[in-house]
């Protein structure tokens, strides 16, 4: 799957868990009523919840990883968590502002609960890069401001499709900052050229998939299932490569002071390790830290990989 596909499917995944979260919503409004304190926390809890299970079960499937139901859940508790921080603070706003400003209380409550689901969900990639947890946020806080003023303008005429439309625009901001922002911000890729593991090739083989590097990004490269992982919210390697020759921990490549690198991973620099490891870059071992080149071509196990950057393209 291509970046810009990427993009378009969590775009859908992000509608989808809008649209979710609305339909809920108007269900339990009919069966129960909310609670007159936080009109806006229910909505706001279903929002976080779905956007974060569906979101975390997409991207891992996008990277080539197994979706993990731990992560899953994960993912949506944290997005629970942050939809009902949002809705608890906006309602001291609330009760200070609606009876003179009731548009504006409407625009902030979109704007405070979609910017907390943003953040929540971008802590995911905090570990890759930090600046990466303020994409979804900002992604959050345009569909919210959008959300709000469209709910402004049409709620009392058209409540139930207006509230849809703003349940949906929420996601898809959400998911497209999560997805959209390192796709423009990168300034390099590395793509999938050819594998010798009959697994790799089945995998990225006909998709020639590209991961894109932006200044600031940390990346592992390893053969570690997402079912060898020990973390509570996302696998321990980035660029996952089923290659019985890749170390579960292969490589690390990074990006820093506007150069590229590549250099074997602490767990894969023991000798015996490195001679059944193999990482090699324009045909040369790697031993240490490797300055990368525009079209290097990098062999980890049998797997071939070509690094692009991207404004060298244009030249």
């Amino acid at each position: 799957m291509s970046l810009y596909q990427s993009l378009y499917y969590m775009s859908l995944v992000g509608g989808l868990a809008g649209l979710a979260a609305w339909a809920l919503t108007t269900l339990l409004a009919a069966l129960f009523r909310f609670p007159a304190f936080a009109p806006d926390l229910i909505p706001a809890v279903l929002l976080g919840s779905f956007m974060g299970g569906l979101t975390v079960g997409f991207t891992d499937h996008w990277s080539g990883n197994r979706v993990m139901p731990r992560w899953v859940l994960a993912g949506a508790g944290v997005g629970c968590l942050a939809g009902l921080l949002g809705s608890v603070l906006v309602i001291p706003i609330r009760e200070s502002l609606l009876t003179h400003y009731p548009v504006l209380v409407r625009v902030l409550t979109w704007i405070l609960v979609a910017s907390f689901v943003g953040f929540a969900l971008g802590l995911r990639r905090a570990r890759v890069n930090r600046a990466r947890i303020g994409h979804p946020v900002t992604g959050g806080l345009l569909a919210g401001l959008v959300s709000g003023l469209l709910f402004t303008m049409a709620g009392s005429s058209y409540p139930d499709i207006t509230n849809a439309v703003c349940f949906t625009l929420t996601g898809v901001g959400v998911s497209c900052g999560l997805t959209l922002a390192p796709i423009l911000m990168r300034e390099a890729v590395v793509q999938f050229v050819r594998s010798g593991d009959v697994r790799a090739q089945s995998k990225f083989g006909r998709s020639h998939k590209q991961w894109p590097i932006q200044q600031g990004d940390s990346y592992i490269i390893g053969s570690q299932s997402s079912t060898a992982s020990q973390t509570r919210l996302g696998p321990e390697v980035e660029i996952y490569i089923p290659d019985s020759a890749i170390a579960s921990r292969h490589a690390t490549m990074f990006a820093k002071e506007g150069r590229y690198f590549i250099a074997r991973h602490q767990d894969s620099r023991a000798a015996a390790a490195m001679a059944r490891y193999p990482l090699k870059v324009r045909g040369r071992n790697v031993s240490s830290a490797q300055q990368l080149q525009h079209l290097d071509d990098i062999l980890i196990g049998r797997t071939s990989l070509r690094f692009q950057i991207l404004n060298k393209e244009s030249e």
